[in-house]
């Protein structure tokens, strides 16, 4: 069975007994212990030396399999990746990541993680690989969602962190998963397999990254986009218009994205879901009725007066708004790029006292309604996420290249499908 495996930037390779420095600082870092059941705080050396004999131990006895993650350009320990409870009658196993907290936000996790799952996939032969994290732990989410894994549920108050009962959120991938979405892009590594050798899987990266557009992409089939020069609801402008009315129209189709954003509004403690006519009403109908709470919608009312940014308002109707009054809202729309229409929604709860506490879409295109939402200090959920670039008109490309400029809200002015 391999011994190390070599990614793009990583080693992944046992633990060694001159680890039980780096790995004492790594792991006596409040913050990973924060998100994890094994790893104790206060972390002791006595805890390192400990960790590195059961680990061991572990791995001979083809049970589980622990990996050192080491940075190739500093030759450093920066956390650990893991195949644990290998059940092969049944070819299924769990994975388990950390990452040190200096190396957050480089995409490391993801790395490794992806060349655990090549070596569960191709090597251990699993035909199913599990992994959980804390309703919380939103880092290990966007990890699991750019491998490719799928929501399964909500476990709650499954764990029991610092006192508290923690809800915990279930995925799985399939072999079936992982090698359609291996085949549709990129030729398969098959060097070095054996014992002793290194395996080079430089490519598991994009591979990983690649999982993750491939969702983009089956949500973008169920859709119309069009490439051009747009104006957005919000005021802005952007390059890609997608109609959004095809959408509803294939339920079966939607329903693994509406189940995977239900699985990031749980915890929340929601007493309602709303959404803006009429996409977002539709999506905030259905997770309402999976998620048990109420169902609340805004309408879009257009402005006197053109021109500007987020000049379009959205209300509550009157019988709904006495009984937002004081509950916990979760604000979704179908796809979310600027923000007008959650942020329309978000401000019109907040005046008649409801508090939004999280808001979440399907599609998220970019990162202008983050950005928004995080100054609020309100997570922002998606079931999957692209790069998409927006201008105010001052700074459009597509103005000083003076190509002609479409308005398609113009078009539906009555309604709210759009992407906004």
């Amino acid at each position: 069975m391999t011994d190390m495996i070599q990614t793009a930037r990583l080693v992944l390779r046992s633990l060694r007994p001159e680890d039980a420095a780096p790995l004492l600082i790594l792991a006596g870092d409040r913050a990973i212990a924060d998100t994890t059941i094994s790893v104790p705080h206060p972390f002791t050396a006595e805890h390192a030396q400990a960790w590195i004999t059961e680990r061991g131990q572990a791995d001979s006895s083809s049970l589980h399999r622990y990996f050192a993650v080491v940075l190739r350009s500093e030759d450093a320990l920066i956390g650990e990746v893991a195949l644990r409870d290998i059940d092969r009658e049944h070819a299924q196993a769990e994975l388990s990541f950390w990452i040190g907290q200096a190396y957050w936000g480089r995409g490391l996790a993801t790395e490794a993680a992806a060349a655990a799952l090549r070596f569960g996939f191709e090597e251990v032969g699993l035909n199913r690989v599990t992994a959980y994290h804390m309703v919380r732990n939103a880092p290990s989410r966007r990890v699991l969602t750019r491998l490719g894994f799928r929501g399964e549920g909500l476990l709650r108050q499954r764990v029991r962190k610092w006192g508290v009962f923690e809800d915990v959120l279930a995925y799985a991938l399939l072999r079936g998963e992982y090698i359609a979405a291996r085949d549709s892009t990129l030729n398969a590594s098959s060097s070095g397999a054996g014992n002793g050798r290194s395996v080079d899987v430089e490519a598991d990266l994009s591979r990983a990254i690649a999982m993750g557009q491939d969702m983009t992409q089956e949500f973008l089939s169920l859709v119309a986009a069009r490439r051009g020069h747009f104006q957005l609801e919000s005021g802005y402008h952007a390059a890609l218009w997608l109609d959004l009315d095809p959408l509803f129209l294939q339920p079966a189709q939607l329903r693994p994205f509406v189940a995977e954003l239900a699985a990031g509004l749980q915890g929340y403690d929601l007493a309602g879901v709303c959404g803006p006519l009429l996409g977002g009403a539709f999506l905030a109908q259905t997770l309402a009725s999976s998620l048990g709470v109420e169902f609340f919608f805004t309408e879009r009312t257009t402005p006197s007066e053109p021109g500007g940014l987020y000049r379009v308002q959205y209300v509550l109707p009157p019988a709904l708004r006495d009984r937002a009054l004081g509950k916990r809202i979760a604000i979704v729309d179908d796809v979310i790029s600027a923000g007008s229409a959650v942020r329309g929604s978000y401000t019109e709860l907040q005046a008649w006292g409801a508090q939004p506490v999280v808001v979440g879409a399907l599609l998220l295109l970019g990162s202008v309604a983050q950005r928004y939402f995080e100054a609020e200090r309100v997570p922002l959920k998606a079931a999957v996420q692209m790069d998409f670039d927006v201008w105010v008109p001052a700074d459009c490309p597509l103005c000083a290249e003076q190509v002609i400029l479409e308005d398609p809200t113009a078009l539906v002015a009555n309604r709210t499908a759009e992407a906004s």
